[in-house]
């Protein structure tokens, strides 16, 4: 019977870019048989699970979308639709599913709120002046 490890049968083995010497394994029939299928089959062994990134929220992309738009139109009304869709993103994001967003979700609240702020401002400066007694336009208004 010959041993496990057969000196007489070294050859020149290639791993990668090396070159050298290697031993050659011999086992008898009865151990052949023996090897489980499985070991011999080379994907089962190691079938690695492609990295996924998560998704990008939808509701963080909007939340972005409504604070950037609400500076330029009615922000009252924009801006608060701004902060609710980020706070459903956060919520989103922090959840079960794990999606990514997070800045967009946070801007879009930043935005929104700044968007709600400066309109009320605009809102208090020029609504005082349009609807005082001795605007024009108050005029017309109150006859």
């Amino acid at each position: 019977m010959p041993s496990p490890i057969d000196s007489s049968r070294e050859g020149t083995c290639r791993t990668g870019s090396q070159v050298g010497s290697c031993r050659r394994v011999v086992i008898t029939a009865e151990e052949a048989l023996a090897v489980p299928e499985s070991a011999l089959i080379q994907e089962r062994q190691q079938r690695l699970k492609p990295t996924t990134e998560p998704e990008l929220s939808v509701m963080a992309i909007i939340s972005m979308i409504l604070g950037i738009v609400g500076t330029l139109l009615v922000g009252i009304l924009v801006g608060s639709f701004a902060i609710w869709f980020g706070i459903l993103a956060l919520r989103q994001i922090d959840g079960p599913e794990q999606l990514r967003g997070r800045g967009l979700a946070l801007s879009g609240i930043a935005l929104g709120a700044i968007d709600v702020i400066l309109w009320l401002i605009l809102i208090l400066i020029y609504g005082r002046t349009l609807f005082s007694p001795h605007s024009a336009s108050a005029y017309w208004l109150f006859r």
